[in-house]
């Protein structure tokens, strides 16, 4: 399946791509979008660098294929012509089971949870009966496509904005970097002892190791070179317990100062 799709939010828990066979087999889903930009299901929702972006056109791509018993039978996703996931699940090598597709009862965007259904635009859909190799994702990435070099132009400029807020992120609206704590902590340890802000409070440190080691991920990868796609995909999930944990923390910051 081929889509080009926009989101103006990422949603709070999962989005719904398709359903294979609704009349059948209805359920929440045979793939998804997380709430982190990934696409994918069973918890696998790829690597960082391969994430869709709120507000942009985005071509998404879910194959599945491989041969019938064997171990290569898998669902890999695309994002703008990148893997974002490749999942290797059991499920797969059953013919006519949840992923058997159905030509008359396909649902794009559908679930019985409709938690998993909120608005998306749609430019482009398309369906083949081939599982098409990544390589050929990637010749058809513009394929069908409207390139609009006013928003590749728009986002260049705010990442050179970006560039010098890195915790901008972290606020809706960014204070001075030095009233932050994790910048205290970084910078003047030394000379807090005895003050009220010995001791440090975990909410801004989580949330600002989240975002560091999630930039990491997204913009610093040669310094993990080695890693496998696996791997990183392994990280990605690690990554979402941090972001789980930050929510976490502030709530519990909120409950403890009030």
């Amino acid at each position: 399946i081929t889509m080009d799709i926009k989101l103006e939010s990422l949603p709070r828990d999962s989005l719904s791509l398709f359903q294979a066979n609704l009349v059948t087999r209805p359920s929440e889903g045979e793939c998804f979008i997380s709430k982190t930009g990934g696409v994918g299901i069973f918890g696998e929702y790829g690597v960082a660098e391969a994430r869709l972006r709120v507000n942009k056109w985005t071509r998404v791509v879910i194959t599945l294929g491989g041969r019938y018993g064997g171990e290569y039978r898998r669902m890999t996703t695309y994002i703008n012509g990148k893997v974002c996931a490749s999942i290797n699940k059991g499920v797969f090598q059953t013919p006519d089971g949840r992923f058997g597709m159905s030509t008359g009862s396909l649902l794009l965007f559908g679930s019985i949870n409709e938690n998993y259904m909120p608005g998306i635009r749609v430019r482009y859909v398309e369906v083949r009966s081939i599982c098409l190799s990544s390589d050929q994702i990637k010749e058809l990435s513009y394929a069908n496509r409207i390139y609009s070099f006013w928003e590749a132009d728009e986002a260049f400029a705010q990442k050179k904005m970006y560039e010098n807020m890195s915790l901008q992120p972290l606020y809706k609206r960014a204070p001075p970097v030095w009233l932050s704590p994790a910048f205290l902590g970084e910078f003047g340890d030394a000379y807090l002892e005895g003050t009220g802000l010995e001791g440090g409070t975990i909410p801004p440190v989580l949330a600002a190791f989240s975002l560091v080691l999630d930039n990491c991920f997204r913009n610093q990868t040669k310094f993990l070179n080695g890693f496998e796609h696996s791997d990183f995909q392994s990280l990605e999930a690690i990554n979402e317990i941090f972001k789980d944990g930050k929510n976490l923390a502030r709530q519990w910051g909120l409950v403890l100062s009030n």
